[in-house]
């Protein structure tokens, strides 16, 4: 099969072009081989370019083919390009080849899949998409324009719109190619996540294709091995992401910001009750996290980049983000500021429960083992740092590089990590303790600690108006 449309046209499907279908409309059994290439303006997938309708199935779907599915202008996916007009759907039981490249060549539209370019709601009922046991093994690229956001393995985004709500459930998803973008909104299973109902989770979830952000030259951000961002936008209930995996590296650009081992971008809703949690997920197999030559990388981590919620989250007294029982054994986590082993910039009402680091961490200030930078109301509990600290600049700490809020509290926490250098602010645990409590936790293993500038310690460089219980 060789299906050549030109780059004007819209809405451009190896089976289907623009499908408008009732309830229970179901597409199933589909093998596309041999040689293959779809081309279009926007809107363009391998079976369905343009889905809308009530509810779409979508079952054991194969695309072994040679060649490409090619967009010029974004919504484009391995196997549909748009789908965010249907209000239920369920893709299940596919495989594409690594024969395939999913790509657009510029995009002014929201995303480019593996499997779904976009996803996520454009009614007032109640929708939910549902992506089981999926395998991506095709590169997924936006070739041009730094302005492109959502770009995933499987999904590249799948956002709710205000007022419509918009659960999404995935499980037994798993890319091995190579994701790529000069824009931001970039991971190994989904790009852009934005939810607003109950019920949605992601369970058994892998990545291990390269996060190629290098071209990035624009100060772009949300960027994760698994997940680019994801938002509770509203709604109560907990959004889970359980048993994780990411093995591919994350190569940056310059300038790109809030970029993550496992997600760039958490963010939790403190308004709504709305609450994330990340539990049993994991960044192993000697992951790199580094930014190009002369690069400006901000909010780094070897796990997730910038914990967030809403603006209004300093009223909050309700944890919105939870990481718990996680790891991340990137080798290197490199960036200019708020740079953290684990977390690089936790700004929420968060929670860390018996995670671990074993990054080694270089950045220029604000640079920690564990946690660049703790501001207003984060709980680290059992958790632990074991990789070396270089801190061009101030404020670097084995575990924590700075804390900031009266709420803040580490506790049973340490560092068994070799060394840790910096300018001044240079501790073994703590490089600045402005405000907050640190409580029963340790250096245990005796560090190098160096610095150039008078406040220089073993446990803490400074501690200028915070707590410290042995």
């Amino acid at each position: 099969t060789n299906i050549v449309s030109g780059p004007t046209f819209s809405n451009v499907g190896g089976v289907i072009g623009l499908w408008t279908f009732g309830a229970d409309a179901k597409a199933s059994n589909i093998e596309i081989k041999d040689n293959f290439s779809l081309d279009g303006k926007d809107k363009v997938g391998s079976v369905i370019g343009l889905a809308t309708g009530l509810k779409l199935d979508l079952d054991n779907f194969q695309l072994s083919a040679t060649g490409s599915v090619l967009s010029t202008d974004g919504l484009v996916g391995g196997a549909i390009g748009d789908m965010r007009g249907v209000d239920d759907v369920k893709i299940s039981n596919s495989e594409i080849q690594a024969t395939m490249t999913i790509s657009s060549s510029t995009t002014t539209k929201s995303g480019v899949g593996g499997f779904v370019g976009r996803g996520g709601n454009n009614s007032a009922a109640v929708s939910t998409h549902i992506f089981e046991n999926l395998i991506n093994r095709a590169d997924v690229s936006i070739d041009s324009n730094a302005t492109a956001t959502g770009t995933g393995g499987i999904v590249g985004s799948a956002l709710a719109v205000s007022g419509r709500p918009y659960a999404f459930q995935g499980e037994n998803l798993f890319n091995y190619g190579t994701v790529s973008s000069l824009g931001g909104f970039v991971g190994g299973i989904v790009g852009s996540l934005v939810l607003n109902q109950p019920g949605s989770f992601m369970n058994n979830i892998e990545n291990h294709g390269d996060i190629d952000l290098s071209s990035t030259l624009t100060n772009v951000g949300n960027n994760g091995g698994v997940i680019g961002k994801v938002v509770v936008q509203s709604g109560s209930g907990v959004f889970e992401v359980s048993n994780g995996l990411n093995t591919g590296k994350i190569l940056m650009g310059v300038n790109g910001n809030e970029i993550g081992g496992f997600v760039g971008q958490a963010n939790g809703n403190p308004d709504s009750g709305g609450s994330l949690k990340f539990s049993n997920c994991h960044v192993s197999n000697n992951v790199t996290v580094t930014q190009a030559s002369g690069a400006g990388a901000k909010f780094v981590g070897g796990f997730v980049g910038i914990v967030n919620e809403a603006s209004t989250a300093t009223a909050s007294t309700t944890t919105h983000v939870i990481f718990e029982n996680c790891s991340t054994e990137a080798t290197t986590v490199s960036g200019t500021n708020n740079i953290g082993g684990f977390a690089g910039y936790s700004v929420a009402h968060a929670t860390f429960f018996n995670c671990s680091s074993t990054s080694n961490v270089i950045g220029d200030s604000r640079c920690g083992g564990f946690l660049g930078y703790a501001r207003h109301t984060s709980t680290v509990t059992n958790s632990t740092a074991s990789g070396s600290v270089t801190c061009t600049n101030d404020q670097a700490g084995g575990f924590v590089g700075l804390i900031d809020g009266s709420s803040q509290l580490i506790s049973n926490s340490t560092y068994t990590g070799s060394s840790v250098s910096g300018a001044d602010l240079v501790g073994g645990f703590i490089g600045e303790l402005i405000l907050g409590t640190i409580q029963g936790s340790s250096v245990t293993s005796s560090p190098s600690v160096t610095g150039t500038g008078a406040n220089v310690g073993p446990f803490e460089g400074l501690n200028s108006g915070g707590t410290i219980i042995p």
